[in-house]
């Protein structure tokens, strides 16, 4: 298996509670605050909300990528982590829009 020189130390950090937990991991937690703010006002207004789930897309990798940039110790690390992060939010994005293509049809 390749080794992309990704420190794992950093990984796995010792936290201080939910001090730590939000001092740390505060992108993570936003993360979710959107998702479930879309998965609820999806449920009330669904053809409003692909847009905001269009968009969301773009920012959740974005800030994928950001979180775990300074864990890549070389520029070869740095693409890889890119290039994974813009494979994965694309096929998120793809679904999401045959999802719509799914429910406009029916």
């Amino acid at each position: 298996m390749a080794h992309h020189n990704v420190r794992v130390e950093n990984f796995a950090e010792p936290r201080l509670g939910w001090r730590g937990l939000l001092i740390h991991d505060w992108h993570y937690l936003l993360m979710l605050a959107l998702a479930l703010i879309g998965v609820a006002y999806t449920n009330f207004a669904r053809a409003a909300m692909a847009n905001y789930w269009l968009l969301l897309t773009p920012i959740f990798c974005a800030i994928c990528i950001s979180v775990r940039w300074r864990y890549c110790e070389n520029s070869l690390a740095v693409a890889l982590l890119i290039v994974t992060q813009l494979f994965h939010w694309v096929a998120v994005v793809l679904r999401c829009i045959s999802c719509l293509l799914e429910t406009s049809v029916k």
